[in-house]
């Protein structure tokens, strides 16, 4: 049961249809491709996904360094699922680099160990779509600002509790910069026992009488042979009083950046025990423009104006209740450091990194500069440089466009960023390599025969290829309708079984259109 694949030594005819992106000026030419599905006639034991495993379990690379990562799928007996898995990867935290879709990882400039680098998902696509995902931890060699342990949060602060009550306290360990260490060992410690007792995660059960319990508890946060120690009180009440029913917290509540530095900050949502608020939705502002920006998953980007800035950003959480919405807001200061001059040219980096682009299509370059320290550094004397004229033009804002000739370019754009110091002009060269997709030659369906149960669900997915074996992007695929006695399938490839069981070869047919632009 193998691909269907309708062609011939030439290419195919391009063909022009209002069927496809009628509101868009494009060309279509189409490639059509099938696959089988059988449908067993008895329930068989289904293989889902228990963990994920990354190889390397931890990434240590140099700077700007590459390396190319397996993920592997296991089931409930601990043995590796060989086929019918998808993966997707995602880079956490913007400082590690850049992860393609394929598992292909480059680290950036920016030395340290980021222990939330890079997840990876994995999709179940045999019995169900079903995603399991882990994450892995990064390391980038090169010289760090070093780390070390400055204050300790407690949260909430010095609460009033009722009398009986179990309630959830949390700390966190942060560094001079406010930045939140993960792995910080904390440990809890309870000075007046008429309050009660606490476990050794945080969870205290109110035993006392009412009253106030000044400094009661002790906490300690101990890292890098370093220790840190900070008392709470506790107010205890018969009374329920109007207690908030959910309060949020900022996490870092004051941290200190470099003008242009990057900076993911979460922030934690409790009800009124203390534990986290389950279905609560977080919403993200800047409070303060000034201080920079924030997107609606927490990733900050300070501005380039040093300078303090008090309660800037805004997170507000909200939960459904009983009686409406339930909302609560809290606030995080930054702190946007002055860098220390003069502040020499170290590096550039082109963005984007390699240039994939249609025929005739436009892509906007810019680089990023960074100064001796690591540090983001504004450079306006930039030249950029056709290496190769078979791939087309750049004009004076950076927008290049390409030629109509398909092709690999390697080293086909040349950058040289200049700095001018009052004595010497540091120059820095960069290269960029530029593929220029052709028409579509190949395509492959995965999985080209999908063994399933009655009712059950797989994806199908299609990838096409250029005559340089290019993968291309800008491919649209077209499901067609499936007999209903067999199955059905949606706009998105994912086909479910139906009630007969059988071999029904080719019954999955698809039209993947090559969509090109006409500018």
């Amino acid at each position: 049961m193998g691909i269907l694949f309708f062609t011939s030594c030439s290419q195919p005819e391009p063909i022009i249809t209002k069927t496809i992106e009628d509101s868009l000026d494009l060309t279509q030419s189409f490639m059509p491709i099938s696959a089988s599905v059988l449908v067993t006639g008895e329930e068989q034991l289904s293989r889902n996904i228990e963990s994920v495993r990354v190889l390397p379990s931890h990434i240590v690379l140099k700077q700007n360094e590459q390396i190319e990562l397996t993920a592997e799928a296991i089931d409930d007996e601990g043995i590796v699922i060989e086929e019918g898995v998808n993966f997707i990867w995602t880079s956490l935290d913007p400082r590690v680099g850049i992860v393609n879709k394929n598992g292909i990882f480059k680290a950036s400039h920016i030395a340290g160990t980021y222990p939330m680098g890079i997840q990876v998902t994995g999709i179940s696509n045999k019995s169900s779509i079903r995603p399991v995902g882990t994450r892995v931890a990064v390391t980038i060699l090169g010289s760090i600002k070093e780390r070390t342990l400055e204050s300790l949060l407690v949260y909430p602060q010095n609460p009033s509790l009722l009398s009986k009550q179990v309630y959830k306290l949390r700390a966190i360990a942060t560094d001079k910069n406010g930045l939140v260490i993960p792995d910080a060992d904390i440990i809890w410690s309870l000075n007046s026992k008429k309050l009660g007792h606490i476990n050794k995660i945080g969870y205290l059960t109110v035993e006392g009488d009412s009253g106030f319990y000044k400094d009661a508890i002790t906490i300690t946060a101990n890292w890098n042979s370093k220790s840190i120690s900070v008392n709470a009180s506790v107010t205890v009440t018969d009374l329920n009083p109007l207690a908030e029913l959910l309060t949020v917290h900022a996490l870092p509540q004051r941290f200190f950046v470099d003008p242009g530095d990057r900076l993911y900050i979460r922030a934690v949502a409790l009800n009124g025990l203390g534990e986290i608020a389950a279905g609560t939705q977080l919403r993200w502002a800047m409070n303060n423009t000034s201080a920079g920006n924030i997107d609606g998953t927490g990733n900050f980007i300070a501005s380039k104006t040093p300078g303090i800035y008090t309660q800037a950003i805004k997170v507000e959480a909200v939960i459904s209740g009983e009686q409406g919405f339930i909302t609560a807001t809290d606030y995080a200061s930054v702190v946007i450091r002055d860098l220390p001059s003069p502040r020499t040219l170290s590096a550039i980096y082109p963005w984007p990194y390699k240039v994939t682009v249609t025929p005739n299509g436009l892509v906007n370059l810019s680089i990023r500069a960074y100064d001796q320290f690591g540090d983001p550094i504004p450079l306006d004397n930039i030249e950029w440089s056709i290496e190769n004229d078979a791939i087309g033009t750049i004009t004076e804002n950076r927008l290049f466009r390409a030629s109509s000739t398909p092709g690999k370019y390697p080293n086909a754009i040349k950058i040289i960023g200049k700095q001018e110091m009052k004595s010497d002009i540091i120059q820095i060269s960069e290269y960029l390599d530029v593929t220029i997709t052709g028409k579509l030659n190949k395509l492959e369906i995965y999985p080209t025969t999908a063994i399933l149960n009655p009712g059950d669900t797989v994806h199908f997915s299609i990838s096409g290829w250029d005559e340089n074996n290019v993968e291309l992007s800008n491919l649209v695929t077209r499901w067609s309708p499936v007999n209903e006695d067999i199955g059905k399938i949606d706009a998105y490839g994912n086909f479910t079984a139906g009630t007969s069981p059988g071999l029904f070869e080719d019954i999955v047919k698809a039209k993947v259109y090559q969509i090109s632009s006409s500018q």
